[in-house]
C-alpha cells in the first residue's frame, strides 16, 4: 500500500461521502412514507451519528482493545493501491448539520 496526504482531495471526497450518506438516509425515509419534517430530522440526526463513529468520535471498544476507525480514499479505480489520507483522520461529524441544508435546501 502506499499512502499519500493530500488535504484537498481528502476534504473533497468527505464532502461526496458525506453528501451521499445523508442523500441515502432522505430517500429511504421518503420511501417510507415518513413525514418530511421527520425526515429532516432523522436524517441529521442519523448522518451525525454515522460520521461521529466513522470519524472515530464516538467511543468504541474498550480500555484493552479500543477500536480506532481511520478513513482513507482510493486514488481512483485502477490504483486501489494508493490510499489518500490526511494527517487527522475523518472529521465528517463536523460537517453533517451544514450538508444536511444543503440537501433540503435550507438557508
Amino acid at each position: 500500500m502506499n499512502i499519500v496526504r493530500d488535504d484537498e482531495t481528502y476534504d473533497s471526497n468527505q464532502v461526496v461521502m458525506l453528501k451521499n450518506i445523508v442523500a441515502s438516509f432522505k430517500r429511504i425515509l421518503e420511501l417510507n412514507g415518513v413525514d418530511e419534517e421527520m425526515i429532516y430530522s432523522i436524517s441529521s440526526d442519523l448522518a451525525f451519528d454515522v460520521c461521529s463513529i466513522i470519524d472515530g468520535s464516538t467511543v468504541m471498544g474498550n480500555e484493552r482493545a479500543p477500536v480506532i476507525p481511520f478513513l482513507t480514499f482510493c486514488k481512483n479505480e485502477e490504483e486501489k493501491e494508493m490510499l489518500i489520507i490526511n494527517d487527522n483522520g475523518s472529521y465528517m461529524h463536523e460537517m453533517t448539520h451544514d450538508m444536511i441544508d444543503k440537501i433540503f435546501e435550507i438557508d
